[in-house]
């Protein structure tokens, strides 16, 4: 048995300071922990891990019910971070289902991606962002059923993409 003391490391700033990486490590672990199966080992400790989190967030002033999981984070765009009170209403659509294909020019460069929704349509939606990109060809390659959000009047450009569940 060791002599040495217990040690401990703690952040101590300000809260406009540890508030943005919370949101972020907090979208990344409940996009993470939505992937898992409830019988994996590891489920209860990220679950709970989340739960902290949340309450941290909450704590600082944040809302953590506004934080949509994401692999990738909030990003600096806010990307993880709900546009609004809902995921449909105020002009805005769903689209839900899986993507079947991803769209590139004849230079190679990402166009955008087609989506199977759950009614069996298939839906083209435009985006040139790297990032976009990065997420839709997750979904393609891991088969994760997604939502599409887009606003009335531009049905196909995505405003908002949800991972909703693996298969």
């Amino acid at each position: 048995m060791s002599s040495e003391p217990f040690k401990s490391r703690f952040q101590v700033a300000a809260e406009k300071v540890v508030l943005p990486p919370a949101e972020n490590t907090y979208a990344i672990l409940t996009w993470r922990l939505g992937l898992l199966s409830p019988g994996n080992r590891w489920y209860p400790v990220l679950q709970r891990y989340v739960c902290y989190l949340a309450a941290s967030i909450n704590a600082m002033g944040g809302n953590s019910s506004t934080i949509t999981p994401s692999p990738v984070g909030i990003g600096p765009s806010g990307g993880g971070v709900h546009p609004g009170p809902g995921p449909i209403g105020h002009g805005r659509e769903e689209f839900t289902g899986k993507v079947t294909g991803l769209v590139y020019d004849r230079f190679g460069d990402f166009e955008g991606f087609l989506l199977l929704t759950e009614a069996g349509h298939e839906r083209v939606f435009h985006s040139a962002e790297a990032e976009i990109e990065a997420l839709v060809r997750f979904a393609w390659i891991d088969r994760v059923v997604i939502s599409v959000l887009v606003r009335e009047g531009h049905p196909e450009r995505p405003v908002s993409i949800i991972l909703r569940r693996a298969p």
